[in-house]
């Protein structure tokens, strides 16, 4: 069934603040505060950079696109106790050389070639003209990439698949994305769950839960695209 207002509400409590930049901001914040000067401007830097390429993006719920790239670097932090800044950085960095104009070069040369691969892991080649096929194949070939990279790659990436999944809650019940959602799932269940699986026992919780949740609430019988 899709969600219901009342769900909406119950799981909105749940995810107290996942949609407030602001406060999103603030939890980053806190956490490098408490890091060395070196860890905190290599932060400052990704945050800074981050943000400035995704002005202007929306996310399919409406919100900033760089909500999604922080959350996942405070999910990182705060699930599951990753300090390491090249890796949060990363997590800050990860969709930027995919869906902004900045190339990988940018990245490398300001902040190092660890962190340059970590996001050049993450980053999935699109041809100039992508189709949906070409997508698909895409996506197939990257999943096979990700099982046999390293597993600071792979918790980024499974935490960005969280975060999507969890965002799915909120995208407006007439949304054009929401026909995709039935195959995002059995994506979800065929590639995410099992990528969790050899990652990290937390993210697999929290993703079977979400991934429940949003089969309870959202409705699988609209037309794939």
């Amino acid at each position: 069934m899709p969600l219901t207002a009342k769900s909406a509400k119950i799981y909105s409590t749940m995810t107290t603040n996942f949609r407030k930049l602001k406060s999103q901001e603030e939890i980053f914040n806190k956490f490098i505060r408490r890091l060395s000067p070196q860890a905190q401007t290599t932060l400052k830097a990704a945050f800074k950079l981050s943000k400035h390429a995704h002005t202007g993006q929306k996310r399919d719920e409406g919100d900033p696109y760089f909500i999604h790239p922080l959350r996942v670097a405070n999910f990182l932090i705060k699930d599951l106790k990753v300090f390491n800044p090249d890796i949060i950085s990363s997590a800050l960095l990860h969709d930027v050389v995919e869906d902004t104009d900045v190339p990988l070069s940018i990245i490398k040369k300001q902040f190092g070639t660890r962190i340059g691969n970590l996001v050049k892991n993450l980053t999935r080649p699109r041809p100039k003209h992508e189709t949906e096929d070409h997508k698909r194949k895409g996506k197939l070939k990257k999943y096979y990439a990700l099982l046999k990279a390293d597993e600071d790659t792979r918790l980024i990436k499974c935490a960005d698949m969280l975060d999507n999944l969890r965002s799915m809650h909120f995208v407006p019940k007439h949304h054009p994305t929401r026909r995709k959602f039935p195959r995002w799932l059995e994506e979800v269940k065929k590639y995410n769950l099992p990528l969790a699986r050899i990652t990290n026992k937390t993210v697999v919780i929290k993703m079977q839960k979400t991934f429940n949740q949003t089969k309870k609430y959202l409705s699988t019988k609209t037309t794939h695209t």
